[in-house]
């Protein structure tokens, strides 16, 4: 990841740069989030946009990834997505304090194979 700068974040590897700790509340409403350190936000737009502030100050959310494609190539790609890495990080921690092993297994489980099914297109249309 050194040969990228980062667009909405810190470039945290660099030893120049100090990344401050945070306290950071998120609320959520019916499994969604929906208030960041208190404050409620007229769209999810705008909570993302918050969200993504806050997640960049700590330069998380940076991946460096090889993908397999469907045509059985391989291809890399640089994502940068603080703020989703941010409320995944919380609501997976939601997540295991409300479910039991068990289930929270069936729920990463299920969810890649859904992303495969996804990936692939072979969801059914309306």
């Amino acid at each position: 990841m050194r040969i990228v700068q980062p667009i909405m974040g810190v470039a945290f590897w660099k030893k120049d740069v100090r990344v401050e700790p945070e306290e950071v509340t998120v609320g959520f409403e019916r499994g969604l989030p929906d208030s960041l350190n208190g404050k409620k936000f007229e769209s999810r737009f705008e909570l993302f946009v918050e969200a993504n502030k806050i997640g960049g100050r700590h330069g998380i959310g940076m991946s460096d990834q090889i993908e397999n494609r469907v045509i059985d190539a391989k291809s890399r790609g640089i994502y940068e997505a603080p703020g989703m890495a941010l409320l995944n990080l919380v609501y997976e921690r939601l997540m295991s304090a409300i479910h039991n092993e068990n289930t929270t297994d069936l729920y990463m489980t299920l969810g890649r194979k859904l992303g495969r099914v996804a990936v692939r297109r072979q969801v059914a249309r309306p």
